[in-house]
Parts: C-alpha cells; sequence; structure tokens
C-alpha cells in the first residue's frame, strides 16, 4: 500500500568510529565461537549461550549498516544503538554545544536541555555534526 510519503536523502551522514565497529566485531566473534564451541561439544550451556550471541552479532551487523547519525534538511536522526534512536528537529533545537567529556548538550526553544552521548562517533565528523546545528553563542 502506498501511503504517498516519500523518504528523503539525508544530506550528509555521521559515520562511526571504525575502533568502535571493531570491538563490536571482536566480541561478537568471540561470543559466536563460544556458542559454537559449547554446542560442537554437545554442551547445554550453548543452547543458553546462543541467543545473547545471536542478539551481539545481529546489533553488530546493524553498526556496520546504520551510521551514526543522518542530517536531513528539518531534522537531524541520532542511531546510537539499536535500541536507542531519536529524531530531532531543527525548529525546537535553539542551540547546542559540547561538555567538557564530550557528550552533546542540546537546548530546546522551551528551556528544557538535554544531553547526548557521542560515544561511537567518528572523531572528524564531530565538527560536521556541530556545524549543521546551531551552536551556543
Amino acid at each position: 500500500m502506498d501511503n504517498g510519503k516519500i523518504e528523503e536523502p539525508p544530506l550528509v551522514y555521521i559515520s562511526r568510529n571504525p575502533l568502535w565497529l571493531l570491538v563490536s566485531t571482536v566480541l561478537s566473534i568471540v561470543f559466536l565461537y563460544g556458542t559454537y564451541a559449547l554446542l560442537r561439544d554437545m554442551n547445554p550451556l550453548g543452547f543458553l549461550f546462543f541467543i545473547p550471541s545471536a542478539l551481539i552479532a545481529f546489533h553488530t551487523l546493524w553498526f556496520f549498516l546504520h551510521p551514526f547519525a543522518g542530517i536531513y534538511q528539518n531534522k537531524i536522526e541520532f542511531k546510537p544503538s539499536l535500541f536507542h534512536q531519536k529524531t530531532r528537529y531543527f525548529i525546537d533545537i535553539a542551540r547546542t554545544g559540547l561538555d567538557k567529556s564530550g557528550a552533546l548538550i542540546i537546548e530546546y526553544t522551551d528551556g528544557d536541555t538535554e544531553r547526548v552521548l557521542l560515544y561511537g562517533i567518528h572523531k572528524a565528523h564531530i565538527n560536521t555534526l556541530l556545524s549543521a546545528l546551531p551552536s551556543f553563542k
């Protein structure tokens, strides 16, 4: 069924840190190999480790297929993990900036502030992210 809504392509992608992807891949390989070794020996614990191993492997695949953030014409969409995805619209954002720990502080037009952790973001793309958002004056 076509609802007539056309998805606009993002203007800029903010990619993930390659070290973050490497650590996630190694963790997935370790869990999957441990599960395989347990199942090969017909150990019943292999069935208990199968579900967490599959979830970690799926999450790693998700990291590779989705960028950290996408900047659209009127919004920015953060995807730090499979279970935590949020969209912020530029009309709601008054100003932004970085705190001392490197987290993004967003102040909305109604006075509320929110802290967004930037773990897993490519270091070279932090300036691109900040240039797309209104900054503190």
